[in-house]
């Protein structure tokens, strides 16, 4: 989902570099909403009932770019 962030019309920042900052990343792409909500689904089952007290990242390598 589209939420208008990064959009030439509504950004009050240069996209002039978004490209190849992008590129530079894991996936390549913006995170969707699906991305963090499987995450917290997966750590609301049995398999994740193990992972407590911890800090996550879920952005995809986004900030690793």
């Amino acid at each position: 989902m589209n939420t208008g962030y990064l959009d030439a019309e509504t950004t009050d920042r240069a996209l002039e570099a978004l490209d190849a900052h992008l590129a530079s990343t894991p996936f390549g792409r913006f995170g969707r909403p699906e991305d963090p909500a499987e995450l917290i689904g997966w750590l609301s089952t049995q398999s994740g009932s193990w992972v407590v007290g911890q800090v996550l990242t879920s952005d995809g390598g986004f900030s690793l770019g």
